[in-house]
């Protein structure tokens, strides 16, 4: 049952990210009406993530930093050498921390959580994760990509989303796709590369159909030529949004030739064979599916009630994924202000709601 006294907690917490002292009375007057008023304010970069280095910058500085290292070790590390380069590694380490730091303090101070909760929720749907070796610079890079790729995008239609997420050095370094390369494609004939199907499975599975979205490995390899030759410039760098992007299309990569998704002919040539296949993705059934459940999970209940999950996938079907009318149709279920649906903060949303209570 709703509870009217119970609605503002369930729009600080539920929705949100804790109250913060001083809150409970805006949002008692009309927790709905909070709620959407911070969707219009979805694409701003918190204070605390303002002026960060582009992931252009932070892939080059990076790659300068790793010729450093490599540098001062190819000579015998003495005792003179040997502080300079522990400070080099040291510097390296503090960035991800500052960086870490910030992202965690965007969420305490935030005085639109909701829409802070709806960028880390899409974060979370296209994650990527810092590894070893190379990927280690996804650390670094995964801020910026958060900022350029995702909250820069919140305000439009998912297709946006999804080809700004797809043509991301974060996204296209972490699956892998920098480097693939079509069988019969010039670089593929050579021998010297293969094809890779990390993204393009990812995309299917994860990002728009889901797992049962009724897609073959024929689709996925298909998929994974159609984006043959993304690629990143690691040499290119910005100084802000705008002119920050790293995306490549290096055409002796790309296989040649029409492919055929989910029965679908994709006759285009270049970049753009690809892109079209994603927007069709974007809009497909099973994706307003997948996504539905994801959001009625993360935000109603984790056992989803199928009725709040067939709403949001009608809005979603309704207006080819309009980002700001999915995330308005959320806030009108009647499932998210039912008492009995519970959900259990993680470690981290708890720790970031007990800061929130703390603030001065």
């Amino acid at each position: 049952m709703t509870n009217a006294q119970e609605s503002p907690w369930i729009a600080a917490n539920k929705f949100g990210l804790g109250m913060k002292p001083g809150e409970y009375p805006v949002v008692e007057n009309d927790p709905a009406g909070w709620l959407k008023q911070q969707l219009s304010r979805i694409t701003e970069i918190p204070g605390a993530l303002q002026g960060m280095e582009t992931a252009a910058d932070l892939l080059i500085s990076n790659q300068q930093m790793q010729r450093n290292i490599r540098e001062q070790r190819r000579v015998q590390v003495d005792e003179e050498r040997l502080p300079g380069l522990r400070q080099l590694v040291r510097s390296y380490r503090q960035q991800a921390v500052s960086l870490q730091r910030n992202r965690l303090l965007a969420a305490i101070e935030t005085d639109a959580p909701f829409a802070e909760r709806l960028a880390r929720f899409w974060s979370n749907h296209f994650t990527v994760e810092a590894s070893g070796g190379a990927k280690q610079v996804l650390g670094y890079v995964g801020y910026a990509y958060e900022n350029e790729a995702i909250r820069s995008n919140l305000d439009g239609s998912f297709a946006r989303l999804l080809l700004a997420v797809e043509q991301h050095p974060a996204m296209l370094l972490y699956l892998d796709n920098a480097a693939s390369a079509g069988p019969d494609s010039p670089i593929g004939r050579r021998r010297e590369r293969g094809l890779n199907e990390n993204l393009a499975r990812e995309i299917l599975e994860l990002h728009t159909l889901g797992v049962d979205g009724g897609y073959t490995q024929e689709d996925v390899t298909a998929l994974a030529r159609m984006i043959t030759g993304w690629s990143v410039d690691q040499n290119r760098a910005g100084s802000n949004r705008e002119n920050s992007r790293q995306f490549v299309f290096r055409n002796l990569f790309h296989e040649p030739g029409t492919q055929i998704l989910l029965g679908k002919k994709y006759g285009q040539s270049g970049v753009s064979q690809g892109e079209q296949a994603l927007k069709d993705l974007a809009t497909h059934p099973a994706t307003a599916r997948h996504i539905a459940r994801k959001l009625v999970m993360h935000f109603v209940a984790d056992d989803p009630p199928p009725e709040a999950v067939s709403t949001i996938e009608r809005v979603f079907l309704a207006t080819e994924g309009h980002l700001p009318s999915v995330h308005e149709a959320l806030i009108g279920l009647e499932d998210a202000w039912q008492t009995e649906n519970r959900k259990f903060k993680t470690t981290e949303d708890f720790l970031v709601s007990l800061a929130r209570a703390a603030l001065n």
